[in-house]
């Protein structure tokens, strides 16, 4: 009898030790879900979490020619100012950025305001076959190019090395394909991916590729689409200017890509375009006091703003002050290319 009582007793104290352990569990998850769901506000370097893609829902916003940005375009100049329009990939359009007017193009537009109107076409994801079809595409629907600005990352090359190609679609395979708690739970989405992104290769090597492919084939195709478009600007009367970003994450002594900025350099000083590395702005620093965080290596507001003193000074250098003829103002519609918003078309 005495030991029917014992394991009674100890089966009572089992069972109120889980209830009180599931109970310390629940209110742990709960808490991060609380967190995670309504206060923590940051991106991921490939946008896969849930917080991410929130994080673009609420800072994203864009304007009538579907590009990122609080003002509105027109095709045509209408004044005396010398037209930039910069485009590129995430760096440009501001990843991480919540606030458009912390981005280094913004920056920019505000410090010259008498002297240059500022336009940003720019989109996460984008290589250098996008910004070629968009720049062709802006010019079929009539907008006025003046000044180009090219704003180069390493990585523009990617969609010409089938091996980085088949890596991006295994990094994003996953995300509509998740179950049903990581569809819901912004905890656990959270978990999943920081977990994901310390143990998958992928996504540990993703830049793995990136020296090999500025040799051989890829590097052939790429000088071909970067002289098309230095060619494109020139038939059409607008001046080119290129802007290369180093990969912040990778920056310090043992840099890996330094030879690419050197071949990107001589590759632009034989097509006697003006290029500004960016490379020795940045290197005094360390990483972590350039990019978004740990888990987001796309560059900072800090970040952003010495990129937007070094570009207006190489630009206030090799832009001359005079402008094209301004048009007269005209109708804002234009036609928008379905996967990004941004204006384009056939």
């Amino acid at each position: 009898m005495k030991f029917r009582v014992d394991v009674s007793r100890g089966t009572a104290l089992l069972l109120g030790n889980a209830a009180v352990l599931a109970a310390l569990l629940g209110l742990v998850w709960a808490a991060g879900e609380i967190y995670f769901r309504y206060y923590f506000d940051s991106t991921d370097s490939f946008g896969l979490t849930k917080v991410s893609t929130r994080w673009f829902d609420r800072h994203y916003h864009f304007n009538q020619m579907g590009t990122r940005d609080n003002l509105d375009y027109t095709k045509h100049k209408v004044d005396s100012r010398r037209r930039i329009t910069f485009i590129g990939d995430s760096f440009t359009a501001g990843h991480g950025i919540a606030a458009v007017d912390d981005r280094f193009a913004n920056w920019i537009r505000r410090a010259h305001p008498t002297q240059w109107e500022v336009h940003v076409f720019a989109a996460n994801g984008y290589d250098t076959g996008n910004e070629v079809d968009l720049v062709e595409s802006l010019q079929r629907k009539d907008y006025e190019l003046d000044v180009l600005v090219l704003v180069y990352v390493l990585n523009d090359i990617e969609d010409l090395v089938p091996e980085w190609i088949a890596i991006g679609a295994r990094v994003y395979r996953d995300v509509d394909h998740e179950g049903f708690l990581f569809q819901h739970s912004f905890f656990a989405n959270e978990l999943y991916y920081r977990w994901r992104a310390a143990r998958d290769p992928d996504i540990a090597n993703y830049y793995a590729f990136l020296q090999s492919a500025y040799q051989g084939e890829p590097w052939n195709e790429q000088q071909k689409r970067l002289t098309s478009l230095r060619d494109f600007c020139r038939d059409h009367g607008a001046q080119l200017i290129v802007v290369t970003f180093p990969l912040l994450h990778a920056l310090g002594p043992d840099y890996a890509y330094r030879s690419v900025h050197e071949q990107l350099a001589s590759f632009w000083a034989g097509l006697s375009v003006p290029a500004l590395d960016l490379y020795d702005v940045y290197a005094p620093y360390p990483p972590e006091q350039l990019v978004i965080g740990k888990r987001d290596a796309h560059p900072n507001r800090f970040a952003h703003e010495l990129a937007a003193g070094a570009i207006g000074a190489f630009l206030e250098q090799h832009i001359a002050p005079r402008a094209m003829r301004a048009r007269p103002v005209e109708s804002r519609e234009m036609i928008e290319r379905p996967e990004t918003g941004i204006l384009g078309g056939p």
